[in-house]
């Protein structure tokens, strides 16, 4: 909530300084959401997908650690090993994609729009009539 009241500060100086400087402002709240409405979708379907993932690994760990004796009985160590690594891979690859998912929107996007909030708001204070 702190959040909105500080971006409406940022908005009412702007609009202060230059209502032009509301046009891009605009633009940008626009695709901001859109953007937004897409990384949650993109965010959310990789989810889904660890998860998925992380389900028969738990499941193959619990029955490798079961059937231990037979396991080392049969010499199929390696064979397991392998399988394991295969499953804990695949689960690596969404858990990765949902890290660098997140660490970009918070430097780049969230980053690009504070910056552009307060560039907008210095540009339209230089070219003011106020100063």
């Amino acid at each position: 909530m702190n959040a909105i009241f500080i971006l409406a500060g940022i908005f009412a100086s702007m609009a202060f300084a230059s209502p032009y400087m509301l046009i891009p402002v605009a633009a940008l709240v626009v695709g901001y959401f859109f953007f937004n409405m897409y990384f949650t979708k993109t965010y959310l379907e990789i989810q889904r997908q660890e998860a998925l993932s992380r389900a028969p690994m738990f499941s193959r760990l619990g029955e490798t650690l079961r059937g231990a004796a037979t396991i080392r009985a049969y010499k199929m160590e390696n064979v397991f090993r392998n399988m394991n690594n295969s499953i804990i891979d695949t689960n690596s690859r969404h858990r990765f994609a949902q890290v660098y998912i997140l660490s970009y929107v918070a430097q780049n996007v969230l980053d690009m729009r504070s910056n552009t909030s307060l560039d907008g708001t210095a540009c339209g204070w230089m070219h003011s009539d106020h100063c």
